[in-house]
């Protein structure tokens, strides 16, 4: 009888911990690279697991942002091997925005996590998109030709470099000016802190050309991001922008 009932608590306990670890986050839903999901953190979900398959020496992004209209989660990103070996993780990279960038160390499947910041301790709920994207670096010799949309909620435009070599880049941009303009940030990407801003260019509205310079680490990952800085109020449309790297 003493066995039995040891055998009973014990299985109570275990299925109490399952119980627990359902409510903490949900089982992995296969995503497909380059396309938006969504989903949703809440009290009783802390973490949404997403998966999929990858190259080794294929660099990746990962991008969470939360919803547009209720913007109420303060969202985290994680990459994850499939064994649960954290790859790398972002909290704050330029608001809304979580980003992580990595390069995958082998073939086989990836985790990719949303969660909320603070982790067990945070507190903040709401709906979320996710996007992992395959990238090709951008660096010396590299022209960008950037379609930047107008509409407010579009999707910030990211391209990541990483040098070969400390030193100057220089970095020049151009747009036609009009109606709608775009801005040009350079950051240092980092995974435990918000990034360092090594260029900011905000102030375009009548500004078809400007050239910036900026030191660089070899081996560390950099963000070109283009947005718009004006915005369309009626229908949105897409206005070309070129950056070329030297």
């Amino acid at each position: 009888m003493r066995k039995q009932y040891w055998f009973t608590l014990g299985a109570a306990a275990l299925m109490s911990v399952m119980s627990l670890g359902a409510v903490a986050a949900q089982d992995k839903v296969a995503l497909k690279i380059g396309e938006f999901v969504n989903g949703e953190i809440t009290e009783d979900v802390g973490e949404v697991l997403y998966s999929f398959s990858g190259t080794a020496g294929t660099i990746v992004t990962l991008e969470a942002l939360p919803d547009t209209e209720a913007p109420d989660l303060d969202p985290t990103v994680e990459l994850r091997n499939a064994d649960g070996e954290t790859i790398a993780l972002n909290d704050d990279f330029s608001y809304p925005i979580a980003l992580v960038i990595a390069e995958l160390p082998a073939d086989g499947e990836y985790v990719a996590v949303v969660g909320r910041a603070g982790g067990d301790e945070g507190t903040s709920n709401g709906a979320f998109s996710l996007r992992v994207n395959e990238i090709e670096l951008v660096g010396p010799g590299s022209t960008i030709n950037a379609e930047v949309a107008s509409d407010f909620d579009a999707p910030q435009l990211f391209y990541v470099m990483r040098p070969e070599a400390t030193g100057p880049v220089t970095l020049n941009f151009s747009q036609e000016i009009g109606e709608n303009y775009a801005g040009l940030r350079v950051l240092e990407w980092s995974s435990d802190s918000y990034p360092d801003t090594l260029a900011s260019l905000d102030s375009t509205s009548k500004l078809s050309n400007a050239t910036l310079t900026i030191e660089v680490e070899e081996g560390t990952f950099y963000v070109l991001q283009i947005q718009q800085t004006s915005y369309s109020f009626t229908d949105s449309v897409e206005f070309p922008v070129t950056v070329e790297i030297n």
